[in-house]
């Protein structure tokens, strides 16, 4: 079957281009693979996740590796539902036990499938990435200028509809995608079109949306038929109607450094084509794979997937279509491309690395929102995918840090007040939106000052990034006591609100 597909924006062209699934033998193919890991290897890589978990205190990792375009390693450690008693992390008889056909939350790793899907329609020359928004939803806010390129890539504009990395109560409750729409996408924009970039989930909603509109179907069916089934996922993997439930792992948070705690569930329709699936690690493999060999889309819908959007004044954005994209330095030598995207919702975190020219790819999915357990496995396991180690800096974590004599700013400030009150057992919720206030119940900031109390005196809090996300800013902060550090990852709203103040442990 041939297609034609309009993806440059600069000087349109036509592509004749195949359409190709992944067929049996390919699939056959990526499942079996010739060369899988060694046994010192596989013994390295067992270490690595165990000690990750263990020191994390995360219940359940699964965990994929890709090499030569095959999956080369498959495995799942711990528990996917933990026994009644909260505080232990280890499976007891009443613990679930974790397995390679355990499906996790895969949070925004969903953005890939739904610029995939886009995608499949731009190859079949039922869009064009450079169609304006006002075609399918002229309702929307700036929709005559911003394109379904400035969706996937985050220079749209549109505020952020779920920024927060909690579950606000009001979500909890089921909405429609209508209802977010007209909340959200309809609001005044961040920025111009094509001016600046910041992350909004708000963006893959509308995408889902304009798959509806153009196909006449939900996008739950259009993305199994055209996107999941061709590669292989034959699984029924969405949040809002899971099948098989008792396959499905259970979500965990926490308050600071308090106990495991069951994490609530997003209402339906909460997370519609932008966080909305639920996968094995081998799901995601395989659209790994899938990738790595362009088996699915033509040459031009990858490369436009996998090519650094820049603003209209040409600085970068570091996010190609659903994907993160950045150039790392391999074993070989030189620098190779890696497309990834992180995922993080209602008590999962997962991360997903593909490295096409290598022929690699990991896949990391864990039932724990606290800690940062996928980055640390991820940067561990560089070397087993061509990746070269990243530079140790031979710090040593037991010895003392020594807070610089500087003074604090205001946000600093706020922080180590709320931090002392917290500290205490008390929270002042003047500082604090109503979404923030309503998580600070009397059992998390009981777990909060329990966790803190053995950590002594709060020494400094120091201010490491500050970054705009859907017109919010986000602080990025450390929390320096004698021999441990803690991180803080807060939002603010316009009004100087906290939307959010999540306090976890600092890799």
């Amino acid at each position: 079957m041939t297609t034609t597909i309009q993806l440059a924006s600069s000087r349109p062209w036509i592509g004749l281009c195949l359409f190709v699934a992944l067929t049996p033998p390919l699939l056959a193919q990526a499942l079996s693979a010739t060369n899988p890991l060694d046994r010192v290897e596989s013994s390295q890589v067992d270490d690595a996740v165990r000690t990750v978990m263990q020191r994390n205190n995360v219940p359940a990792v699964s965990l994929a590796i890709v090499r030569h375009a095959q999956i080369a390693y498959l495995k799942a450690y711990g528990a996917a539902e933990l026994s009644t008693d909260i505080g232990h992390i280890h499976p007891t008889r009443s613990s679930r036990a974790a397995s390679v056909s355990t499906r996790f939350a895969i949070g925004s790793i969903s953005k890939e499938f739904t610029a995939a899907a886009i995608l499949v329609l731009a190859d079949r020359g039922q869009l064009s990435l450079d169609d304006t928004v006002s075609k399918y939803l002229p309702q929307l806010t700036g929709a005559s200028h911003i394109t379904i390129r400035e969706l996937l890539n985050h220079t749209s504009g549109y505020l952020d509809y779920f920024l927060q990395e909690y579950i606000p109560a009001r979500m909890q409750r089921p909405t429609s995608v209508d209802a977010i729409l007209k909340a959200w996408a309809q609001r005044p924009l961040a920025f111009l079109p094509g001016e600046d970039w910041q992350y909004s989930g708000t963006n893959y909603v509308i995408a889902g949306r304009i798959v509806e509109k153009i196909t006449g179907e939900p996008y739950e069916k259009f993305l199994e038929d055209n996107v999941l089934r061709p590669i292989g996922i034959t699984d029924e993997t969405f949040a809002d109607h899971p099948s098989q439930p008792e396959r499905n792992a259970v979500g965990y948070y926490r308050f600071a450094l308090g106990p495991p705690r069951l994490a609530p569930l997003t209402g339906r329709n909460w997370l519609f084509a932008m966080a909305d699936l639920e996968m094995t690690a081998r799901d995601v493999a395989l659209w790994d794979v899938s990738v790595i060999n362009q088996s699915l889309l033509c040459s031009a819908c990858y490369q436009a997937m996998s090519s650094e959007a820049k603003t209209s004044n040409g600085g970068p954005t570091g996010y190609g279509l659903g994907f993160f994209v950045r150039q790392i330095a391999g074993t070989d030598g030189k620098q190779h491309l890696m497309l990834h995207h992180p995922g993080e919702i209602s008590g999962f975190r997962s991360h997903n690395f593909v490295l096409p020219d290598l022929k690699a790819a990991v896949v990391i999915l864990t039932n724990a929102e606290y800690s940062d357990t996928t980055s640390e496995l991820a940067e561990q396991l560089q070397s087993v995918v061509g990746i070269k180690p990243a530079e140790q800096s031979g710090a040593d974590t037991a010895v003392s840090f020594i807070p610089s004599a500087v003074e604090e700013n205001a946000i600093e400030a706020r922080a180590h007040r709320l931090m002392l009150h917290l500290a205490q057992g008390l929270v002042d919720r003047a500082d604090l939106a109503p979404d923030a206030s309503e998580t600070f119940t009397r059992e998390a900031i009981n777990d909060i000052r329990k966790s803190l109390a053995p950590l002594g005196d709060l020494e400094r809090v120091k201010l490491d990034s500050t970054q705009l996300r859907g017109g919010t800013k986000h602080y990025a902060l450390t929390l320096i006591y004698h021999r441990r550090k803690l991180q803080i990852a807060e939002y603010d709203l316009a009004d100087g609100k906290i939307e959010q103040f999540l306090i976890d442990d600092k890799p």
